[in-house]
């Protein structure tokens, strides 16, 4: 169990993650802060189901905020470095 966590990245953007108290995969509150570096329209999402009880989701322009409560945890790690696979053991099922 984590009571806190703490996460920041640039990619086209600085973003800021926090969660708090995180158990077996699940976590109470997950917030996401970001600045863009390209503009877009301003929109609102609202979600529930697909591994969280309650998501918001509010862009405007370079500004972005999302929230999630009772949700299963973010994948912080999808830019880290796969391994390179080559198409034979692609075709195979490997």
């Amino acid at each position: 169990m984590k009571l806190f966590q703490f996460n920041k990245r640039y990619d086209f953007g600085h973003e800021v993650y926090l969660s708090f108290l995180t158990i077996k995969g699940y976590t109470l509150l997950q917030l996401s802060f970001d600045y863009s570096d390209y503009e877009g329209y301003p929109y609102l999402q609202i979600t529930s189901g697909n591994g969280r009880l309650f998501g918001f989701l509010l862009n405007m322009w370079r500004l972005g905020f999302c929230l999630d409560f009772i949700a299963r945890n973010w994948s912080w790690c999808y830019d880290t470095d796969l391994p390179d696979i080559t198409l034979e053991e692609l075709k195979d099922g490997n």
